[in-house]
C-alpha cells in the first residue's frame, strides 16, 4: 500500500512539474531547481549513467539523431552522433601534418608556410635567388683581419694569364691591381764565341771542351758519359726500401734467354731459362687438382651437395634466358620459369606459384594465451575451460600474411584479439564469444577479415 502511495505522489510531483513549470529535478534538494534547466539532476554521491553498449550495437542504431549520447564499452569513451558521423569525447593528442607549403593541426587550423624565405644582403654579399652569395658592391669600407693561425685562403683559384692583373697590399692592408707588364725584365741574353752576356749585367766565359773522364763500367761517347763498359773493378750498388734500383722499358724477353740470379753477396749472375723446367704433372679427378711430387687441392665446385659455408651472397640459378628446373629421381619436380614463377608438379606455371597438387598447411591447437608466429597458419582456439588472448604480429611487419582462426567451443567464453579484424572501413571487432572461423590477411595497415563460417 505504501509502495502504491509513493507510486502516485512521484506521479503527481511530475505531473505538477510538467504542468506549472515544464521542468524536472532529480536527485538532491528537488524543490530547487535552475530556472535555465528542462531536466536537472543534482548528487553529490551518485552519477549519470548513459546507455552503455559495444561499437557494434552503437553503430546498428537507426537513424541515430543528432546530439545522441552513449557510452562505447569497445573502446571505452562517451560518443556523441553529429555531422552524419559519432565522434569520440575522448582526449587525443594533436598531430602536425605538412602538404606543399600547409600546415595543419588535427583538430586545428591550417596555416601556409612563406614559400622562399626573406634575406637581406650589403657590404660584398649578393643575392642570387634565395642564396646569399659572396660577391657585390661594397657599401662601406670592409676589413679582414687574419692571424698566424686565423688564415685566409681562396681555394680552387683558376690559372691566370700574362696579360692579367697582379694584386698588391697597400699601406693600411688595402688591396689594390696593377698591370703584370709593369713587372717585365727587358733584359736579353747573348754569345759570342765562349762569352756569354746579359744585358744589364755580367758576361761569363764558358768552358770551350767540357773534361770527362770514365772507368768501372762507364763508356765515353763523344762527349758523354754513358752506362755500358767493361769492369775495371768488383762494383757493388747499395740500395734500399726507400733507395730502390730499378731499369725501366725493359724488351720483351725470351724463353731461350737467361735468367739472372742473385748469388751470394749479392753477386748477379746469369742461368740459363731451361735449367727451371719442370717435369711435373697435374691430374684431376672430381673437385681433387694433384701435382706429382707435389700436394692436392679440392677445386671449389660451385654449391656443394652437402652444403655452402658462404659469407656474403650468391647465386644460384641461369643467367640465360632458361628456366631452372629442379629433379629428383631424374623426374622434374619443381620448374623457375624465365618471367620468375614457379611450378611445383608442373613444368609450365602460369601464375606466380602454382602447385598440381596437394598443400599442407601448419595446424597448432592452444587453450591459452598465444602469440602467432611466422610459422603458424590455421589456430585452433579451445575457450571451453576460459576465454584467452589471441596476438597478431603488427600487420606492417607482414603483408599480404594469412592466418585461418578458428574458435571450437561453443560457450560464450571471450577470444580476445590484441588488435581489430575489420570487417569494413567502420566496422572491426576485437573478440568472439560463439563458435565460428575466421580468414584473416594483413595489407600492411589492418588485419582484415577475407572469409568467415
Amino acid at each position: 500500500m505504501k509502495l502504491i502511495q509513493r507510486f502516485y505522489l512521484v506521479f503527481a510531483l511530475l505531473a505538477s512539474g510538467f504542468v506549472s513549470h515544464a521542468q524536472i529535478k532529480v536527485g538532491d534538494n528537488p524543490t530547487t531547481l535552475n530556472a535555465a534547466a528542462v531536466l536537472e539532476i543534482e548528487s553529490i554521491t551518485k552519477g549519470f549513467l548513459l546507455p552503455r553498449m559495444t561499437d557494434t550495437q552503437m553503430n546498428a542504431i537507426v537513424s541515430p539523431p543528432a546530439g545522441l549520447m552513449v557510452y562505447n564499452t569497445t573502446n571505452n569513451c562517451t560518443y556523441i552522433y553529429k555531422g552524419g558521423a559519432w565522434a569520440s569525447l575522448c582526449a587525443s593528442t594533436p598531430s602536425l601534418s605538412i602538404s606543399n607549403d600547409s600546415l595543419t593541426i588535427s583538430g586545428g587550423n591550417t596555416v601556409v608556410l612563406p614559400s622562399s624565405p626573406v634575406q637581406t644582403a650589403s657590404n660584398g654579399l649578393g643575392l642570387v635567388g634565395s642564396d646569399v652569395q659572396l660577391g657585390g658592391t661594397l657599401s662601406s669600407a670592409t676589413s679582414i683581419v687574419t692571424s698566424s693561425s686565423n688564415t685566409l685562403s681562396i681555394k680552387n683559384l683558376q690559372t691566370g694569364a700574362s696579360s692579367d692583373s697582379l694584386v698588391t697590399v697597400a699601406s693600411g692592408g688595402v688591396l689594390k691591381k696593377i698591370a703584370a707588364s709593369t713587372f717585365t725584365d727587358s733584359q736579353t741574353l747573348s754569345i759570342s764565341n765562349d762569352s756569354l752576356t746579359i744585358s744589364g749585367g755580367n758576361t761569363v766565359v764558358l768552358p770551350s771542351s767540357p773534361v770527362q773522364t770514365a772507368s768501372n763500367g762507364l763508356g765515353l761517347v763523344g762527349s758523354d758519359v754513358q752506362l755500358g763498359g767493361t769492369l775495371s773493378s768488383a762494383t757493388s750498388i747499395v740500395t734500399s726500401s726507400s733507395n730502390t734500383l730499378s731499369i725501366k722499358n725493359l724488351q720483351t724477353g725470351a724463353s731461350s734467354d737467361s735468367l739472372v740470379t742473385v748469388a751470394s753477396g749479392g753477386v748477379l749472375k746469369k742461368i740459363a731459362a731451361s735449367t727451371f723446367t719442370d717435369s711435373q704433372t697435374l691430374t684431376y679427378s672430381n673437385d681433387t687438382l694433384t701435382i706429382s711430387s707435389g700436394n692436392n687441392v679440392v677445386l671449389p665446385s660451385g654449391w656443394k651437395l652437402d652444403g655452402n659455408a658462404v659469407t656474403a651472397t650468391k647465386k644460384l640459378g641461369t643467367t640465360s634466358a632458361y628456366p631452372l628446373p629442379i629433379i629428383t629421381n631424374n623426374v622434374e619436380r619443381v620448374r623457375i620459369d624465365t618471367a620468375g614463377r614457379v611450378g611445383v608438379g608442373t613444368s609450365s606455371p602460369t601464375s606466380t606459384f602454382q602447385v598440381n597438387g596437394s598443400v599442407a598447411m601448419n595446424i597448432v591447437s592452444k587453450s591459452a594465451n598465444y602469440t602467432l608466429t611466422a610459422t603458424d597458419y590455421t589456430v585452433l582456439c579451445d575457450a571451453s575451460t576460459a576465454g584467452f588472448t589471441v596476438t597478431l604480429p603488427a600487420a606492417s611487419t607482414c603483408i599480404g600474411r594469412i592466418y585461418r582462426i578458428v574458435k571450437i567451443d561453443e560457450t560464450s567464453n571471450i577470444l580476445t584479439f590484441s588488435t581489430s579484424l575489420r570487417y569494413s572501413k567502420n566496422t572491426s571487432i576485437t573478440t568472439l564469444n560463439y563458435n565460428k572461423t575466421l580468414t584473416v590477411q594483413s595489407d600492411g595497415t589492418d588485419w582484415w577479415i577475407i572469409a568467415q563460417y
